[in-house]
């Protein structure tokens, strides 16, 4: 459970932001040459992150949401909302930590990946979390 605390600090964009301002890192999409902020690394990177919603559980379509210059709060607020069961807040936030992850891996390690990569992953850690958080069995 510590977990996904964790990774909803880090993702609530409440007075913080994912990209971190550095002279030695390039503002600029490595594949499309766009400013990343926040909203464009999580939702709108070509093809891959919108794949990645749309194949998601609920689906998202991501080209409907307004682009956001500062955080991702806004966007946050029409995903998960009053009727949001903890599952698909889970599911959502870890989705949200696994793009980042490859975005990391693609970027830095030139690692490829594919959208059902992000899926399995978090699928699996969706399984891992419950076995966690299931009833120790005596």
């Amino acid at each position: 459970m510590t977990q996904i605390y964790l990774k909803y600090y880090l993702l609530r964009g409440e007075g913080c932001t994912l990209v971190l301002s550095s002279a030695k890192i390039d503002k600029h999409c490595s594949v499309c040459n766009m400013i990343e902020n926040d909203c464009y690394l999580l939702f709108s990177l070509q093809l891959c992150k919108r794949a990645v919603w749309f194949f998601a559980t609920p689906p998202l379509l991501t080209s409907s949401l307004q682009q956001e210059q500062d955080g991702i709060q806004d966007t946050l607020s029409i995903i998960v909302d009053k009727h949001t069961t903890d599952n698909e807040f889970q599911k959502t936030m870890t989705t949200l930590w696994y793009i980042w992850k490859v975005r990391n891996n693609a970027r830095f390690k030139n690692a490829k990946w594919f959208v059902l990569l992000v899926h399995h992953a978090v699928a699996a850690d969706m399984r891992l979390t419950a076995t966690d958080d299931a009833p120790a069995k005596l």
